[in-house]
This record gives structure tokens, C-alpha cells and sequence, in this order.
């Protein structure tokens, strides 16, 4: 099952800026694999991926995902100064 996250996240090194991100979950297996495209404004930064351990809840995936995106953009920022 695919399940679509989105949210928003400033970057620790640079609070002042907000990324915006879309991305989907695909549930199921040991592994779940997650990505998202990443926003500044109207301009796209690129995208995120990865996996995180699954589990029977899917809250807990979705809490597990946003944390993952938000340290992947994170790097984005920092490799982008």
C-alpha cells in the first residue's frame, strides 16, 4: 500500500528558511522505502529518499519517515551553502 506524507521543515543552520516536501511511503516488507521532492518556495531543491524498519503501525512509519526527510534535508541545505 502507498501512502502520501507532506509537511515542512527549516533547516538547523539556517532556521530562517522553510523547505516544503511531498512524498509517498510504500508499506510493506522489512524495509520501507519513502521519498520525497523537496521545495524552496516555487523551486525545486531535488529529492529525498530512504528506507526506515517497518512496523505494524503506520503512525509510527509516517513519525519514522518525516524524522528521516527532515534529516535528509537538512544535508540538502548544508550541501547547497
Amino acid at each position: 500500500m502507498i501512502h502520501t506524507y507532506d509537511g515542512y521543515c527549516r533547516p538547523e543552520s539556517a532556521p530562517a528558511v522553510m523547505y516544503y516536501f511531498k512524498g509517498t511511503i510504500e508499506e510493506g516488507g522489512n524495509r520501507v522505502p519513502w521519498q520525497a521532492e523537496v521545495k524552496l518556495g516555487e523551486d525545486v531543491k531535488g529529492t529525498v529518499k530512504g528506507t526506515v524498519d517497518s512496523s505494524s503501525e503506520i503512525g509510527e512509519i509516517r513519525r519514522a519517515v518525516e524524522i528521516a526527510t527532515k534529516e535528509a534535508i537538512n544535508r540538502l541545505h548544508d550541501r547547497g551553502q
